[in-house]
């Protein structure tokens, strides 16, 4: 098993609480390995190939900076699931230290982000442009999200700033993840407010 970042892109702009992230869009990256030789790197998107569990126990982090202390811990979390691309909703702190960070992600200073992920299992996949070798990661884990200042999956971002839906986003006692049904009233809201917002 490797650890290993992914980036992406910051979309600011409405009034409310959580921020919808797509943190992962499928683009593959490229990378390095031992002997500094240039791969491409990307993630499956199979439900199967997908372990959530970490975003979905309400207390993942999201951080600056991938840097994993309580000092550098700006959000949390609130959930995580597969649907165009990997996407989460993140709630930010309200700690005042924090508040520069926030207003210039909302402002589109800060536009990146990045996953860090476990690869569990991984799989060779036909080269990529100029015979450069492609791997895929059949099997993976995303552990965080960070606010960064360069990206590299330039197809990842904030996709909405601030809903206030949070009462959407319940969680039963036993469980990390929404309900389905909490899922499917989430969405219909969220897309209300798209067509609302003219998004």
């Amino acid at each position: 098993m490797s650890k290993t970042v992914i980036h992406g892109e910051i979309l600011a702009a409405h009034e409310g609480g959580g921020r919808e992230v797509l943190f992962y869009a499928g683009t593959p990256v490229m990378r390095y390995d031992k002997r500094d030789k240039p791969y491409y790197l990307s993630f499956s998107l199979d439900p199967a190939a997908v372990d959530m569990s970490r975003l979905n126990t309400g207390r993942a982090p999201f951080v600056v900076d991938h840097m994993e202390d309580v000092g550098h811990q700006i959000g949390v979390i609130e959930s995580a699931w597969l649907a165009d691309g990997a996407r989460a909703i993140v709630r930010m702190s309200a700690r005042p230290e924090f508040k520069g960070i926030v207003d210039d992600i909302d402002s589109r200073i800060l536009s990146n982000v990045s996953m860090a992920a476990e690869v569990i299992e991984r799989v060779k996949m036909p080269p990529m442009e100029d015979d450069i070798p492609h791997v895929m990661a059949s099997m993976w884990r995303p552990l965080h999200i960070s606010v960064v200042a360069r990206g590299a999956d330039h197809n990842a971002q904030f996709l909405s700033d601030r809903l206030d839906l949070s009462d959407l986003l319940e969680r039963p006692a036993d469980a990390g993840a929404a309900s389905l049904v909490d899922r499917a009233r989430f969405l219909l809201a969220l897309a209300k407010h798209r067509f609302e917002a003219g998004l």
